[in-house]
């Protein structure tokens, strides 16, 4: 039996990506948005130069324990974890940036999205209540793909 091309794909909606980036280091979202890094396999944080906490054979999501880590070293690390690694891992924007960012998945046969929606780690309510009517736009501009 056949399985159709399905992803599971975190998302945190933004006004625009832009906003995410711009989010200012000393507030909590800031660090916990950046943190999503961690999830990141080691290449790709040796790609952008750095070393991944857990060394670069890390395979990411699969070996990361949020709990087993330090909380301190986290916001330390935080600052360190560009906004162009975060990118690898989550997707960020408004409905049509997100829709860009999964139109090539959808040109190359995926037929099925899980959106695992992020948007109040990063904003925290306030970012919620402002972004939680998109989520039936997205979902619509998705379908058009």
């Amino acid at each position: 039996m056949h399985s159709p091309p399905a992803v599971v794909a975190f998302t945190a909606q933004r006004s625009n990506s832009h906003s995410y980036r711009e989010t200012k280091g000393g507030s909590r979202a800031w660090w916990l948005g950046k943190l999503f890094g961690l999830f990141a396999m080691g290449h790709v944080w040796e790609k952008h130069g750095l070393q991944h906490p857990l060394g670069n054979d890390s395979k990411g999501f699969v070996d990361v324990i949020i709990h087993d880590l330090d909380p301190d070293d986290l916001r330390e690390l935080a600052h360190t974890i560009p906004f162009e690694m975060v990118k690898e891992v989550l997707f960020v924007g408004n409905h049509d940036e997100l829709a860009g960012q999964f139109e090539a998945f959808a040109r190359n046969g995926l037929e099925h999205v899980v959106l695992a929606n992020i948007t109040g780690v990063v904003g925290g309510m306030d970012e919620i209540m402002a972004r939680g009517l998109e989520l039936p736009v997205l979902k619509n501009v998705l379908s058009d793909l």
